[in-house]
């Protein structure tokens, strides 16, 4: 399989591991308690890429913080840890190395899916969100919008009533942004970094 230019195969694992660090995941050791969270201690990964998980990490109470269907988790360039949850009350927490949650922030989004935190040649960071209801934005680390994405219809990307369900979004070094269909009719979407669309490939079957 040929790397993509934009995110080689080596940057991934290299990111994967530090990320599987940040969240408390050490190398193979079983948990000996017998009190601990179903799957607490269990060892994931590939190869030498071997980590215990370690369920107790997060210090937030969900009672107050409900997480639904966390897809992904980004860290910015200050070491903060953004968690994604299409729980409508918070789409977003934010939290420490050690577990600590600092903040928490949300769109209402009840499809929250795909997150990527690109950072521009000013040195700003932002993320991107893409939420299956079809709702693809670019926010501040703070939570405000500051794009958003037409969707595949509007932009004529799609004829009328075709499905549009955005999975995950990727942003090249020019700040074109790919959109990931992957729930609807399989595409990816290209967009300058205004926002306006370039063109589309894939699809179902390709």
């Amino acid at each position: 399989m040929n790397e993509s230019p934009f995110f080689p195969r080596r940057h991934f694992l290299r990111t994967t591991a530090m990320l599987a660090g940040s969240l408390g995941l050490a190398p193979f050791v079983r948990s000996e308690s017998k009190t601990a969270p179903a799957f607490h201690g269990a060892v994931i990964g590939h190869c030498s890429l071997r980590y215990r998980v370690n369920k107790l990490w997060s210090q937030a109470d969900p009672k107050k913080y409900p997480v639904r269907d966390c897809h992904e988790m980004v860290q910015v360039s200050d070491g903060r840890l953004f968690l994604l949850t299409n729980h409508p009350r918070n789409n977003m927490l934010i939290y420490e190395k050690s577990g600590k949650l600092l903040d928490t922030w949300t769109l209402s989004l009840q499809g929250a899916h795909g997150l990527t935190v690109h950072r521009d040649d000013s040195g700003t960071e932002h993320l991107y969100l893409t939420d299956t209801g079809g709702r693809v934005l670019k926010t501040t680390l703070e939570g405000e919008i500051v794009l958003e994405l037409p969707k595949a219809e509007d932009c004529g990307a799609y004829k009328a009533g075709e499905m549009y369900n955005p999975t995950e979004i990727a942003v090249a070094p020019n700040g074109d942004m790919f959109v990931a269909d992957g729930y609807g009719a399989q595409c990816v979407l290209r967009y300058d970094a205004k926002g306006n669309y370039i063109s589309k490939f894939g699809g179902k079957g390709t």
